[in-house]
């Protein structure tokens, strides 16, 4: 980062002397941050996380993707403090020539940003933020946000209650919240407890790219599948719908589309007057959601139903027996 240096020089046998009209020079403006998540409607960026920062210089002229530019500010740790966002070992000042920065930012809704696995995140004025390598099996439970472009900023702002660049995360992956139920009817089974959830052969890994093209953001590229737990919670759902999302193992997941060949299996216990028995369903996942989209939250709920006793009724014809004559 440049820095400001004032020097003040008298030369030899020359009086140098400021009276009134003294003018300051200019204190330069530090860059601060504000911030603020986005589901639906905004949310809180909690104050006790932090985010990685990257801002470009394009000088008169304003960023548009895929344009390159003069990096500003090389991934900062950014976290609240004394009440203003901005990195605590740092500071990070504005041009003084008035030129334009455009910022990007990235977090993963923690304390202290940093991906499992061999997960490596990077920023480039012609891509945006780029995650490569990311195994969602082994970073379970974590929230993906980069936010939008803060483009051709020249000054910090106030937004989202705080002075600063504007920050605006957006999750980057999907989220899923399964309810259950059981429609009781008088069958004589007494209890049903929950055992798994889980989705076989869907997308577990990949990269993502913030700018793939000038008409395509927020691509998930070279996924490879696994089999993934959602929930291995012991629920009880004999008495109605019962709400997994809080307590499952992993809600979040890689966005992508369905070809068919992805299942959900939900294994269940049915206890009767017996000791109870396991059972396994089946589902097509591309029958129930056909995709998982960016930033979306898809609410599910498995509705367990009896099989009805039916009967089907026939009536069989006649047979005729051997053929005998007889005369009277």
């Amino acid at each position: 980062m440049k820095k400001l240096f004032f020097i003040l020089a008298a030369a030899a046998g020359i009086l140098v002397s400021c009276t009134k009209n003294e003018v300051a020079p200019a204190e330069p403006q530090e860059i601060t941050y504000m911030t603020s998540p986005i589901t639906k409607a905004l949310g809180t960026f909690t104050e006790s996380n932090e985010f990685l920062s990257w801002a470009y210089y394009t000088g008169d002229a304003d960023w548009d993707y895929p344009a390159t530019a003069t990096s500003w500010i090389d991934g900062a740790q950014i976290g609240l403090v004394g009440g203003v966002w901005k990195d605590d070992t740092k500071s990070y000042y504005w041009p003084k020539d008035n030129g334009k920065l455009t910022f990007f930012a990235f977090s993963d809704n923690s304390a202290d940003p940093a991906l499992a696995g061999g997960a490596t995140v990077d920023c480039a004025s012609n891509t945006g933020v780029v995650i490569n390598g990311y195994d969602i099996t082994q970073n379970v439970g974590t929230d993906l946000l980069v936010a939008d472009a803060a483009e051709n900023k020249q000054a910090n702002e106030t937004t989202y209650g705080k002075e600063g660049v504007p920050t605006l995360f957006k999750h980057k992956l999907s989220k899923i919240a399964f309810k259950i139920q059981y429609q009781l009817p008088d069958d004589g089974v007494t209890d049903f407890t929950l055992k798994s959830i889980t989705f076989t052969g869907i997308d577990s890994k990949g990269s993502y790219k913030q700018y793939v093209s000038p008409s395509v953001s927020d691509q998930w590229l070279n996924t490879a599948q696994a089999d993934q737990v959602y929930t291995t919670e012991s629920a009880d759902f004999t008495t109605g719908l019962y709400d997994l999302e809080t307590n499952a193992t992993q809600t979040l997941f890689l966005p992508q589309e369905f070809d068919g060949s992805e299942k959900v299996v939900v294994v269940y216990n049915a206890k009767g007057t017996g000791v109870g028995k396991d059972h396994t369903l089946t589902g097509n996942l591309q029958s129930i959601f056909t995709k998982w989209e960016v930033g979306k939250r898809y609410i599910c709920t498995i509705t367990i139903t009896p099989d009805e006793i039916l009967w089907d009724p026939a009536v069989e014809e006649w047979e005729d027996a051997t053929g005998f004559t007889a005369t009277l």
